[in-house]
């Protein structure tokens, strides 16, 4: 078939007429039929695995067979009838030419057929389960960690004391530029420095800037403002003009999520302020910000009737002033067209150093749904009036679009089931890691959509909000997540982190149309059934539709993630819809897969990595 002359025919042995077969012969070729893959380098195996062919006709089934390493037996017997993963183990051995003899097949048939073959290699310090969800307790206090307000004030005296040269700098900005092709990355302490004008008589500022990982601020030599965690921005009230002083720490840090070194980590940590720094000017009474408790505009998922539709929309607004104050809110819709279709309004009064929560309800006729093929974006216009005059706006981008899971239909977007065609990705880039452009979020947004995607999952870590706006537009549904991997700290501080970070997570992200579910478990974590269901209630109660994370006992996730099986079932939860969230990973065996190699072990390996992705 024009299948079996594919490119990825040649997976075995570089003929394209052997396609997942031993070689066509117009008389029955004679027993046994062998395969030799050089594996590039000596390696050591406790086992192996085969896999039958898993497409058209189940035939080509192998019986017996003789496995080899440089020509020493290693495991032989007998494969059963079956079409699933047949796995046997054996006594360590090594070498580096494999050959496989297979002695005969069931039904004495002309041919075999393997989908799949795998060698089991011994397990080192961070293969098993045990050691890479490690469980650590740091209750020391060390002032390396979690230092006190005394050592934060002497810090900068200390530090900078040491010298150095201050160069100019434009945000995003990488401290340390990484080479090309190099898996590494410069930890450290880098210190900004900028003059800071004095708000305007009568408002009030705030600075906003988010830095890896650990953020310490000072004003005029006294300290401002301090973050742990280095994926959602700090916030500050600036009273002053003067000299701002930053200090970015993104040395590990077991109490600050993801926690674990960078060493054992699967991403790399960026270095520097890898996102913007702003100075937002706005009036006592303002709308306030959504990562504030009930903070900011929030706008509930509609509901769709024959012809329109309907939502919700909850802002707060204080008043930071020293008197009362009488004001309107108003909200205003505008459509793809940008003709307002829309309107609502509502009055109250704010005592000095109050805040309050406005209920509106809007009709949209005719929506426009919003979907990854039909992408139509509303603008929700929220403004507070004071006697005619706007005194406070925000824009909201809004999409109208209803979502829906269950085990019997799938996912189902506006009603009708949408086939998810996921991928990941990382906010990482050659020389500057995660401090990308606003332009290099969306050229990554656009490569997503042209490659076919229609979901992409933020692994393992909040992502730009640039990113999330060019999904919003492109069609691109996501699937956020909080800070973690394979790492969990009993320590209090990092468990408070954790809530934290989900809490911030919905509150920053819960308005885009683009979020399908959030992760709001740690990667690969697996907690106790109560833990979990507390990260679970967390963030429903700041709004998430959906939640998704590991499997396990207990799990109380709307959307859970299905492990690995050795039987390839699928999916292993049976309670509740599943998802895969890295096809091409652990499907075929995780760390002792041949889907997951690294240059170094040869272009055989690499080869058969590519060609279980195919």
């Amino acid at each position: 078939t024009a299948g079996e002359r594919a490119e990825a025919g040649r997976a075995f042995d570089g003929r394209p007429e052997t396609f997942w077969h031993s070689e066509w012969s117009a008389r029955q070729a004679p027993y046994p039929h062998s395969l030799e893959i050089d594996l590039g380098a000596a390696t050591e195996a406790v086992g192996f695995r085969l896999l039958p062919r898993q497409t058209g006709v189940q035939n080509g089934r192998p019986r017996g067979y003789r496995l080899l390493l440089d020509g020493a037996t290693v495991s032989e017997g007998t494969v059963p009838d079956s079409g699933s993963l047949y796995e046997v183990r054996f006594p360590r051995a090594k070498g580096r030419l494999l050959r496989l003899e297979l002695l005969d097949g069931h039904r004495d048939e002309p041919f075999l057929a393997l989908a799949e073959i795998g060698l089991i290699r011994p397990p080192r310090p961070g293969d098993d389960w045990a050691s890479q969800y490690g469980i650590a307790d740091v209750r020391t206090g060390d002032a390396r960690f979690d230092p006190s307000p005394a050592d934060l004030e002497a810090l900068p005296k200390v530090e900078l004391r040491k010298g150095g040269v201050w160069r100019a700098a434009v945000l995003p900005h990488a401290a340390w530029v990484r080479p090309l092709n190099t898996p590494e990355i410069w930890q450290g302490v880098a210190y900004y420095r900028r003059r800071l004008p004095p708000p305007p008589r009568g408002k009030r500022a705030t600075l906003v800037l988010q830095g890896m990982q650990s953020v310490d601020v000072w004003l005029d030599g006294r300290p401002l403002a301090s973050r742990r965690g280095g994926y959602l921005p700090l916030r500050a009230e600036v009273r002053t003009g003067g000299d701002l002083l930053v200090r970015v720490d993104n040395s590990d840090n077991p109490l600050i999520p993801p926690g674990k070194s960078q060493r054992e980590l699967d991403f790399m940590f960026g270095n520097g302020l890898i996102g913007s720094a702003t100075l937002e000017i706005t009036d006592p009474l303002h709308i306030t910000d959504p990562l504030e408790i009930d903070g900011g505009v929030r706008v509930e998922s509609p509901k769709l009737g024959k012809g329109w539709a309907s939502t919700w929309v909850r802002t707060t607004v204080r008043n930071d002033g020293p008197r009362e104050r009488t004001f309107v809110v108003r909200q205003t819709v505008y459509d793809p067209q940008g003709r307002r279709v829309a309107m609502r309004t509502m009055g109250s009064r704010l005592p000095s150093g109050r805040a309050a929560g406005m209920n509106q309800k809007l009709a949209i006729p005719k929506p426009r749904l919003w979907s990854p093929d039909s992408p139509a974006l509303y603008r929700l216009r929220t403004t507070v009036e004071e006697r005619g005059r706007v005194v406070d706006a925000v824009d909201t981008r809004i999409g109208l679009h209803t979502i829906e899971v269950s085990r019997k239909r799938g996912f189902v977007l506006n009603g009708k089931p949408l086939r998810l065609r996921g991928t990941n990705r990382h906010q990482d880039y050659p020389w500057v890691g995660p401090a990308l452009s606003e332009a290099a979020h969306r050229r990554d947004a656009r490569l997503i959509k042209r490659s076919g995607h229609n979901i992409v999952r933020l692994a393992h870590y909040n992502q730009s909000p640039a990113f999330l706006d060019a999904c919003d537009e492109l069609g691109i549904l996501t699937i956020p997540c909080i800070p973690g991997w394979q790492f969990v700290n009993r320590d209090p501080r990092f468990m408070e982190r954790v809530l934290r970070d989900i809490r911030e997570t919905v509150r920053r992200d819960r308005n885009h149309p683009s979020v399908a579910f959030w992760e709001t478990s740690l990667n690969e974590t697996y907690p106790s059934p109560e833990l979990a269901e507390t990260w679970h209630d967390v963030a429903k109660a700041e709004g998430a539709t959906l939640t998704a994370g590991d499997e396990g006992q207990g799990a109380p996730w709307d959307v859970t993630y299905n492990g690995w099986r050795e039987d390839l079932s699928r999916p292993s939860e049976s309670s509740r819809p599943g998802y895969i969230r890295e096809y091409g990973d652990f499907e075929f065996g995780g760390g002792s897969s041949t889907s997951r190699v690294k240059i170094g072990q040869g272009l055989p390996k690499l080869l058969q990595a590519t060609w279980n992705h195919v």
